[in-house]
């Protein structure tokens, strides 16, 4: 991961055991990915995106939930909507200055 990353996934470049870790679920609303991120992260935001086949990338219908566990962390769920076509990819982009 890049230095930007591991920042906002509060993981340690110094260490290959420190990873960020990441669960997904399935509810009646779609896909449920859950994962960890630093709460103060100035002018950089997180972004979950979903493709259908890899090339084009969207964030329609993603919910997104946030809740601050402590001073340094906030867990975020994404709810990412099924496809109509069965398969469906997401990733978490990183955005700032």
């Amino acid at each position: 991961l890049n230095n930007l990353f591991e920042f906002i996934l509060l993981t340690d470049p110094q260490s290959e055991a420190s990873q960020a870790t990441f669960t997904y679920s399935t509810t009646e609303a779609g896909t449920v990915l859950n994962f960890i991120r630093a709460r103060e992260t100035g002018e950089y935001k997180t972004k979950v995106t979903w493709s259908d086949n890899l090339i084009s990338w969207s964030d329609a219908g993603v919910v997104l939930d946030e809740t601050n566990l402590n001073a340094d962390e906030t867990e975020v769920s994404a709810t990412i909507p099924f496809s109509l076509s069965g398969a469906r990819y997401f990733r978490i982009e990183v955005t700032g200055p």
